[in-house]
C-alpha cells in the first residue's frame, strides 16, 4: 500500500480537473511518460463514453481586443470590466463535468464545482465561505473554478454560502452574497453479483500484511472466514525466513497457513523486495532490498519449493509490493537502484525462473505496482519492464496492480490516468504494444474508506455500495481474475484502518455483508 492517501487522492482530484482544463497529462499519470504511444492507450469513444470538460484539445485563447498601439480606446473601463459573479454550479464525477443547478442531487463522491466569471482568490474563498451542515471538506482552485471535495451522507441537503466580500484574483468583490444547495440520494442501492465464481480460490482476497499484534491469528482468521475470504495476501519477509544465507525457516508461515487451511482459506504469499535479511542488503536496514537478483531468486525458489511440497493449495506467489513507489525500491547496489522498472526486470526474470524450477505449476504474479502516491507511472514502469526482457512467461503469468481511488468505481476517468479502478488497462495496453497480447490481471490491493474525518471518506452504506460496484466490474471483465480487499479488520486510527469491513470491536459494517454476499455466491 502507499501512504498519505488522503493528500494523494485530494491532489489527484485537483490534478485530474487541471488536466481536464488543460487537456494535458498529470504528473505520474503515464500520459506521454513512457514509450507507449498515446494511441495505444484506449480512448473513450466519442459518443458512448462520458466526455471530459472541456473536450480534449487546446484551451481556447482569449482574443486580444486591446486597441492598436498609438490609438485611444473610447470604451469606458466599467463597460470592459466583467463583474465577478458565480456563473455556474457543476459537479465532477471522476473526469466528467456535470452541469447542475442549485437544489440538484449529487452522487456521494461527486465533487462540487463552482464556476465563476473570473479567476478566484482561493485564500479569500477558503476564509469566507461556509458549508452547512459541517462535514470534512477540502477546497482547491483552478482559474475560474473552485472545487470542493466533501464527505457526504445519504439523504442530506448541504448549503454553500458565499459572502459579498469574496474576492476575485484581481481584487474585485462578489458584491452580493449568494448561496447554492445540493442534496444526496436518501436510498443507497447495492447491486448483487452478476455471476457466481464458486471454486475459484483466487477470486476474493483480503490483505493481512502480517499476523501479529492486533492482527493476531486468533482474532483475524475467524473474521476472515466469517466474511467468506477465499485467500489472504500476506508478506513473506526474507529477513524472517532466511536470516542466514541458505538457511530457511518457515515455522511462523506454516502455523498461519495451517490455521487458514482449517477454515478453507489459501494464501497469496508476497515476496516483498523490502524486508530483506541484513546480510543481503549490504548491511542496510529496512526498507533496503536485496542487493542482487541472484540472492532474491534463491529465496523465491526456496519459498516455492516449500509451499509446493507442503501446501499444494497455495497456487500463486506474488513478486514485489509497489516497487514503483518512492521509497520501496531502496537498493545499495547502483547496478539495480532505479525504481522505474529497469532494475525490477532483472529480479523478476531471475525469481520467475527459480520458482518455475522449484514448482513448475506455481503461478507467478507481479509486480504489485502502485497506481497512486509518489510513483513511477504505470506506462513508464511497464514499458521499462518490457524493454528489459519481461513479458508473460518470463517475469509473470499474471500481472498484479493496486487500484485505489476513493470515489465511485463506475465514474469515467481519462484512460491515461493511473488513479482509477481501470488502471490495469494501461499495463495491458503496454503489453499489446510489445506484442504480448492481453495479460490476465489480479488486483492485489483495493479499498474504500469509511473515515468520518477525511473528505474522501464514505458513509458506511456508500462504502458497501462501491465495493459491490467494484466487484461487478471485476466479474464483467474476463481478463480480471480476482481482487484483494484491504482489509477485513483493522482497529487502528489511521486512514488505512477505515478501509476495513468491520468496526474496531469486530462488529460488521454494511461492507462486510456485501463482501460476504459476493464471496459466498
Amino acid at each position: 500500500m502507499f501512504f498519505s492517501i488522503s493528500l494523494a487522492h485530494t491532489s489527484a482530484r485537483i490534478c485530474a480537473f487541471a488536466c481536464i482544463i488543460l487537456a494535458a497529462g498529470c504528473a505520474g499519470s503515464g500520459a506521454n511518460g513512457g514509450m507507449i504511444p498515446d494511441s495505444s492507450v484506449p480512448a473513450a469513444p466519442d459518443a458512448s463514453a462520458p466526455q471530459s470538460y472541456p473536450q480534449d484539445g487546446p484551451v481556447p485563447q482569449a482574443t486580444d481586443t486591446s486597441p492598436p498601439a498609438g490609438t485611444e480606446s473610447k470604451t469606458t473601463a466599467s463597460a470592459t470590466t466583467a463583474a465577478f459573479a458565480l456563473k455556474q454550479l457543476g459537479g465532477l464525477q471522476g473526469d466528467k463535468f456535470v452541469a447542475h443547478k442549485t437544489g440538484d442531487t449529487y452522487e456521494y463522491s461527486e465533487n462540487v464545482v463552482l464556476v465563476f466569471t473570473k479567476p478566484v482568490n482561493v485564500a479569500s474563498f477558503k476564509s469566507t465561505y461556509s458549508l452547512k451542515p459541517q462535514t470534512p471538506v477540502s477546497v482547491s482552485g483552478w482559474g475560474n473554478d473552485v472545487t470542493l471535495t466533501m464527505r457526504k451522507v445519504p439523504g442530506q441537503v448541504y448549503t454553500i454560502s458565499l459572502p459579498a466580500t469574496l474576492r476575485a484574483a484581481d481584487g474585485s468583490s462578489l458584491g452580493a452574497a449568494t448561496a447554492v444547495s445540493i442534496k444526496t440520494p436518501s436510498t443507497v442501492a447495492v447491486v448483487s453479483p452478476i455471476k457466481s465464481t464458486r471454486g475459484q480460490a483466487y477470486r476474493y482476497g483480503a490483505l493481512v500484511s502480517a499476523f501479529t499484534g492486533v492482527n493476531a491469528p486468533q482474532i483475524v482468521i475467524p473474521a476472515l472466514a466469517s466474511a467468506g475470504v477465499r485467500f489472504v495476501r500476506t508478506d513473506y519477509s526474507g529477513g524472517a525466513i532466511e536470516p542466514k544465507s541458505g538457511t530457511f525457516t518457515f515455522i511462523g508461515q506454516d502455523a498461519i497457513l495451517s490455521q487458514l487451511a482449517a477454515k478453507g482459506i489459501t494464501e497469496l504469499p508476497v515476496l516483498t523486495q523490502y524486508g530483506a535479511p541484513i546480510w543481503a542488503t549490504g548491511g542496510r536496514p529496512y526498507p533496503a532490498i536485496w542487493e542482487s537478483p541472484t540472492t532474491f531468486a534463491a529465496f523465491a525458489g526456496a519459498v516455492a519449493k516449500h509451499l509446493a511440497s507442503k501446501y499444494p493449495q497455495v497456487a500463486r506467489i506474488e513478486l514485489f509490493n509497489e516497487p514503483n513507489l518512492s521509497g520501496w525500491w531502496n537498493n545499495a547496489n547502483p547496478a539495480y537502484a532505479k525504481n522505474d522498472g529497469s532494475s525490477a526486470a532483472a529480479y523478476m526474470k531471475a525469481a520467475y525462473a527459480a520458482i518455475k524450477h522449484a514448482a513448475p505449476h506455481m503461478m507467478v504474479v507481479g509486480p504489485g505496482a502502485a497506481n497512486g502516491g509518489p510513483h513511477v507511472s504505470l506506462a513508464t514502469f511497464f514499458n521499462n519492464l518490457y524493454a528489459n526482457g519481461c513479458r508473460t512467461g518470463v517475469c509473470w503469468d499474471e500481472i498484479s496492480l493496486h487500484n485505489y481511488r476513493p470515489d465511485n468505481p463506475t465514474f469515467y476517468v481519462n484512460p491515461k490516468n493511473d488513479d482509477q479502478w481501470n488502471c490495469y488497462k494501461v499495463a495491458q495496453a503496454v503489453a499489446a504494444a510489445h506484442g504480448n497480447g492481453t495479460p490476465h490481471i489480479l488486483m492485489t490491493e483495493a479499498g474504500f474508506s469509511h473515515s468520518t474525518t477525511d473528505p474522501t471518506g464514505l458513509d458506511p452504506r456508500v462504502q458497501a455500495q462501491y465495493i459491490a460496484l467494484e466487484f461487478n466490474k471485476m466479474l464483467a471483465d474476463p481478463t480480471v481474475d480476482g481482487v484483494v480487499y484491504n482489509t477485513v479488520y483493522n482497529p487502528g486510527t489511521t486512514y488505512w484502518a477505515t478501509l476495513a469491513l468491520t468496526n474496531p470491536n469486530l462488529s460488521p459494517l454494511p461492507a462486510e455483508s456485501v463482501y460476504s454476499s459476493f464471496a459466498k455466491f
